[in-house]
């Protein structure tokens, strides 16, 4: 009786040891199924490896999934941020996918058709530049500028055109040709649901960002004027505008001495140096005739001090209609600010 349940025991402890085995097997394989990275995944480690591309058509896309800082040129599909001042972070990936933005090789970069070797230059000399303190653009070199803001904000630069390149203004005149342009632009986070948003598609729910343009005049490769256009409601005669705008934090990044007690009391000042003070030229609200139809606009401008800064601003409203009949309507406006020292340099 005994033999016969120690070989009961036994063939039950053997057919355990069977279960468990394989049970253990059918888990491993369970597991090794679920550890497979799915399309998505595959997808999302791809991007994170196009991070370090010198492509734009690669990098684009992993930029506005993971980034909110750093500097990545020609992401951007807005050209003018004056009149198109927001769009999704989808329609800056398309932008790199399009036909109409025309790249090429550069050394081993990207960059766009009708720049220079020196705008790659500038891209590179960015990787390699620290933050300054102090003044983070004014009296820099672009370099610094750019990489004072990358540490700050997501920097780009239009698709489409150059941002550093000054082939269109080469002079024989020795003045003129110490003279350069730096036009790049800075992504913040949509705030104002009532401004603009380029939308590319139905389906198109990715985040809206909103883009300041930032324009360099640069002499004898330092900056001694920066302009500010596009998203925020610079120029505004309501207070109410600027609420939740973020334009007072964002205009003490750039320049450290707008040192304010709070919001309202930097938008007052503001408001007393630039808005209050604008004046209208003759020519505002007159039609007039153009080459193929009428126009008509209305531009102002001011100029004041802030921050112990010299700042002057501009303002455009403009209405066109062709001989054919189509009716084209655009504004612009901008803040300058530039060093006390160079008041009066245009």
């Amino acid at each position: 009786m005994v033999s016969v349940m120690n070989r009961q025991g036994g063939l039950s402890t053997s057919l355990i040891m069977i279960a468990a085995t394989i049970l253990a097997l059918s888990s491993q394989g369970a597991y090794g199924r679920d550890k497979k990275p799915t399309k998505e995944e595959r997808r999302v480690e791809q991007m994170r490896v196009n991070l370090q591309s010198r492509s734009p058509v690669e990098y684009c896309e992993a930029v506005y999934t993971f980034r909110s800082n750093g500097f990545y040129p020609y992401c951007s599909p807005v050209t003018y941020p004056e009149t198109q001042h927001s769009f999704t972070a989808l329609a800056g990936a398309q932008a790199q996918k399009s036909t109409i933005v025309e790249m090429r090789m550069e050394g081993d970069r990207v960059i766009s058709s009708k720049a220079t070797a020196l705008e790659k230059k500038l891209i590179d000399d960015v990787a390699t530049t620290t933050a300054p303190s102090g003044q983070p653009c004014l009296s820099q070199s672009p370099a610094n500028c750019i990489a004072y803001l990358a540490a700050h904000f997501l920097v780009t630069t239009a698709a489409d055109i150059p941002f550093y390149d000054w082939s269109s203004q080469a002079s024989f005149d020795p003045d003129k040709a110490r003279k350069k342009r730096l036009t790049i632009q800075v992504l913040v986070p949509h705030t104002d649901s009532a401004s603009y948003v380029k939308d590319y598609g139905w389906r198109d729910t990715s985040p809206p960002l909103d883009v300041v343009g930032v324009s360099a005049y640069v002499v004898d490769g330092r900056i001694e004027a920066v302009t500010l256009s596009g998203r925020y409601p610079i120029l505004s005669e309501n207070p109410t505008d600027y609420s939740g705008s973020g334009f007072a934090a964002f205009v003490k990044a750039l320049f450290p001495s707008c040192q304010f007690a709070n919001d309202d009391e930097f938008y007052r000042s503001f408001w007393t140096a630039l808005v209050k003070p604008q004046q209208f030229s003759e020519s505002s609200g007159k039609w007039r005739a153009t080459s193929n139809g009428i126009s008509k606009s209305y531009s102002s401008s001011a100029d004041g001090q802030i921050c112990g800064l010299k700042v002057d601003a501009y303002s455009s409203t403009g209405r066109s209609i062709t001989d054919s009949g189509q009716s084209l309507s655009g504004s612009t406006k901008q803040v300058t600010f530039r060093l006390p020292k160079i008041v009066g340099n245009k």
